[in-house]
């Protein structure tokens, strides 16, 4: 390039003050290690839902720019008979995009409706059917050489231009519809509308397939073509039913990550969580109008110096990740190294590399084997320079997620039962379990955190359970410690400990006497508020509200949390049966999510199956009030069936002869199986969950997570260590058949003296 055009495209580029610089973030070494490794996915069966709910989905490009460059299209009609006419260079560049990243193969069928063809070629040329059945089976066939799936594309037509009105418009989305039925696509994507209404009619067709239906606008932050705000179309998707909504075309990455940007606002502000979508265009039109790209005076034949590069689309992908986006991918202009830059950007999320990433390395690694001096130095011009590759630079990258990034990307371990297990180590006071032993043996509280830590644990939950100022007054007198003093001392111990591994510092509120004595909202939110205020101080991870028995109390907990700015989990103990006023317990997640929890749950009081399924209608009562917060479980290690509302509690034999209902790691390996396939992300444990237990959570779930915790040095799952021993009975007891079917008994020859105390609520402070 001339060094005057180069010097205009970049000082043009830099005084746009392109946005998404910002979003720049160092290249880890466990993505370059990716990058070595290659490593491709076995064709699997997940659908489009749940893909998006573990993970980043990457789209593919621009198929019809791309088509038309490659000499099969006209630029003129943008119509897509190649699908019949050139089959074999559909496939290719369906090939390619696989290969540089894809998770989804889009049927070629942009412009594909009746009354556009019509209007092109004539009645009696090609038929909607036979373009939009080739275009699927061209689809297919490429999606089975990788594990991709189908997705079928409609998008405007002719007659809604036309105020044919609703039935006429309708009438055209069928048609593209029923060839996809026929083959079973995997999901259907409506894309390029100008207009919400127009979508809302083609997503009230859709859903009458019962496949998964995504919608994107061809919009930008101004909105529709009739002024309608991005976000308010953005709502009116989500109303109408679709799954998955965005933007599509049109606008370049920086203007779609403002929009997007704006539809996630009005979305959230409603109380709406589809999943979201962007594919922009891959040309450069800033401060374009309500056409985009189209009103550049160059399309669509001279775009060349508007193209974007890899490195803006690394920009762009690490943006609209970051606002949580989870369909990523772009439309007109991106070619298949524009995919494979979303791709290699988040690596890291995925778990993988493209195969196409055999042939590049990030941000101009490969420059590194260029026999040319100066070709050699710019290695690393484009970004800053790849990490080392080192374990410890690996773990300092992760470390520096959030809860809800390590959320978004895959599964988070909690610890066990603190107070629980410091009892029985003769530190703590089963009559109050108050806190104090933070101060009294912090390295025994520190020892209890490693052990958690080595078995798994991604999160240090500070020792603060009933550390409220009212609950110390009455349990040791005003003078012994403060709430203050403890959870200082709480947070700095924590914190030592997670700074041994990768792992998060989260601080532990739960309900106080003020509320049980009925002192009002201000008296329970002072205590709140008192125990918050270190927490700020030390700036801890984020917050747990956990073993609360009311939903109104722990409500009130969430609105101070909240302002703190935290991130905020919020986990009642409770079953179905619901909370101690019987509001059930679908209800309660429900409040506990519109309080502001960006993490709703169950914790404490019952075992591992009634926390399942208290978990099950908690997540249905979400779904129904279209919500969708990160879900946890932290069930307490008692087997305690049956139980009224007061679970584990109401156990005779609590807290001192619990011996006989603590649950086996084998337990712990089916409930963790459990609660992660009904979409739980948060998994651990509370009173009666040892170490040993975390760690059967971990190797449960270690093939998610990619890594076995230290423990499991000494140990292998379903007791497969018994290989090595001595006796012969016990070396047959290794595998998981036998353990898995075990009913265990408890040694106990007689009938136990009690099954449950129906004990009132009231009693139990």
């Amino acid at each position: 390039m001339p060094e005057r055009l180069w010097r205009h495209t970049h000082s043009r580029r830099c005084s746009e003050n392109f946005t998404l610089q910002k979003k720049c973030r160092p290249r880890t070494a466990r993505t370059f290690l990716l990058f070595e490794k290659h490593n491709t996915s076995v064709p699997g069966t997940e659908g489009l839902l749940e893909r998006l709910r573990d993970g980043v989905v990457v789209g593919d490009g621009g198929l019809i720019f791309a088509m038309e460059r490659r000499g099969y299209m006209n630029a003129g009609v943008w119509t897509p008979e190649v699908v019949v006419e050139h089959p074999e260079a559909v496939k290719q560049l369906h090939r390619e995009f696989l290969r540089a990243g894809s998770d989804v193969v889009q049927t070629l069928t942009f412009n594909g409706s009746q009354d556009k063809l019509n209007k092109i070629f004539g009645n009696n040329t090609f038929s909607c059917q036979q373009l939009s059945d080739a275009g699927y089976h061209i689809a297919r066939e490429v999606a089975k050489e990788g594990d991709a799936l189908v997705a079928g594309s409609i998008s405007q037509c002719p007659s809604y231009i036309e105020g044919k009105g609703k039935a006429a418009v309708q009438a055209q989305t069928r048609e593209q519809l029923k060839p996809f039925i026929k083959n079973k696509v995997d999901f259907l994507i409506a894309e390029f509308f100008f207009h919400v209404e127009e979508i809302e009619w083609a997503i009230e067709e859709a859903l009458k397939t019962g496949i998964v239906v995504a919608a994107t606008l061809a919009i930008g932050v101004k909105g529709d073509m009739n002024g309608i705000p991005a976000g308010e179309c953005a709502v009116r998707m989500a109303k109408a039913g679709a799954h998955v909504v965005g933007v599509n075309c049109m606008f370049d990455p920086d203007e779609t990550v403002k929009t997007i940007k704006a539809m996630k606002t009005a979305l959230d502000d409603a109380g709406l969580s589809p999943f979201l979508m962007t594919q922009p265009n891959g040309f450069f039109c800033p401060g374009a109008g309500k056409y985009g790209y189209l009103s550049c005076p160059e399309f669509p034949y001279a775009m060349e110096p508007r193209v974007v590069t890899r490195f803006d689309v690394h920009r762009y992908a690490r943006a609209v990740c970051d606002l949580g986006v989870r369909y990523i991918g772009g439309c007109c202009g991106f070619e298949p190294y524009h995919i494979r830059a979303i791709a290699e950007e988040v690596a890291e999320e995925r778990g993988k590399m493209p195969p196409a990433s055999d042939k590049h390395k990030p941000w101009g690694k490969c420059l590194e084997l260029s026999y040319i001096d100066f070709i050699r130095e710019r290695v690393g011009l484009f970004r800053a320079p790849l990490s080392s590759g080192s374990i410890s630079s690996i773990l300092a990258a992760m470390s520096q997620k959030g809860l809800l990034e390590r959320l978004r990307d895959g599964l988070v371990v909690g610890d066990g039962g603190m107070i629980f297990a410091l009892e029985r180590r003769g530190y703590v006071d089963a009559g109050m379990w108050t806190p104090e032993v933070v101060v009294e043996h912090p390295e025994a509280v520190k020892q209890l955190h490693r052990e958690f830590l080595r078995a798994g644990s991604d999160v240090i939950q500070t020792v603060t359970y009933n550390g409220s100022q009212d609950k110390l007054n009455k349990a040791l007198g005003s003078d012994a410690f403060t709430c203050q003093q403890i959870n200082d001392a709480a947070c700095q111990i924590a914190r030592e400990v997670a700074n041994e591994g990768n792992a998060l510092v989260a601080g532990s509120i739960n309900k106080c006497p003020a509320y049980k004595e009925g002192k009002g909202k201000a008296a329970v939110q002072a205590q709140m508020r008192e125990q918050l205020q270190p927490f700020v101080r030390n700036k801890i991870d984020f917050i747990i509200l956990e073993f609360f028995f009311h939903v109104e109390e722990i409500e009130w907990a969430i609105e101070e949390a909240v302002k703190t700015g935290m991130v905020v989990v919020a986990t009642m103990a409770v079953s179905m049966k619901g909370d101690g006023n019987g509001i059930p317990a679908g209800e309660c997640a429900v409040r506990m999510a519109k309080a502001g929890a960006q993490v709703v749950g169950v914790n404490c009081l019952f075992d591992p199956d009634t926390t399942v399924k208290t978990i099950k209608a908690m997540k249905a009562a979400l779904n129904n009030a279209g919500l969708s917060p990160y879900l946890m479980t932290q069930p307490n290690g008692f087997m305690c069936p049956g139980a009224g509302t007061q679970g584990y509690l109401s156990c005779p034999e609590f807290p001192y002869a619990l011996e006989p209902r603590v649950v086996t790691r084998f337990d712990v390996h089916r409930y963790a199986r459990a609660v992660h396939d009904l979409g739980v992300r948060y998994l651990g444990g509370c009173c009666g969950f040892e170490p040993y237990h975390i760690r059967a959570i971990a190797e449960e779930v270690a093939e998610e997570r990619g890594k076995l915790p230290p423990a499991s040095k000494k140990h292998q799952p379903w007791g497969k260590c018994l290989e090595r021993s001595h006796m012969d009975y016990v070396k047959k007891r290794a595998g998981r058949e036998y353990w898995e079917n075990l009913i265990p008994g408890s040694g106990r020859f007689q009938p136990p003296s009690h099954v449950y105390d129906p004990s009132p609520e009231k009693d139990l402070e």
